[in-house]
């Protein structure tokens, strides 16, 4: 996994703008935490890089868009957030859980079903834990 402490913050400003379930949002966060390759994918030989990203799985090489249908439902599924908790900060769920469920609890997610708000909750505060993460490390 690698990323910079720019990319996570503007990861972070898009996640907290974030009303709902992002499907370019869950590409770009696989993108950032996810070990990616960037390239241009030969199907579509006129994407810019930022568009067309591989990653490796199984062995082999995937290309997905802003849109695919291959990154994680990270802002929808409390399962994939949950997993990309446990594969970004291993050991630090149940903290990274009680952030989220701290932040459910304000005054922005009332009246919103805890199952819809919970994955981007859980990709704020995982997102809020790496970016203080990298600023400890200076």
């Amino acid at each position: 996994m690698t990323h910079t402490l720019t990319t996570l913050r503007d990861l972070k400003a898009r996640l907290d703008a974030a009303k709902g379930p992002d499907r370019e949002l869950d590409a770009a966060i696989f993108v950032a935490l996810v070990e990616p390759t960037w390239v241009t994918s030969p199907k579509d030989p006129g994407a810019v890089a930022a568009d067309a990203m591989s990653f490796r799985s199984t062995g082999k090489l995937h290309y997905i868009t802003k849109t695919s249908k291959h990154a994680p439902h990270y802002t929808a599924s409390i399962d994939a957030a949950v997993a990309l908790v446990e594969r970004a900060l291993p050991g630090k769920v149940v903290s990274i859980i009680a952030d989220a469920i701290n932040l459910v609890s304000g005054e922005n997610w009332r009246g919103v079903p805890l199952g819809k708000a919970l994955p981007l909750a859980l990709c704020r505060a995982l997102l809020s834990a790496l970016i203080a993460k990298e600023k400890a490390r200076g």
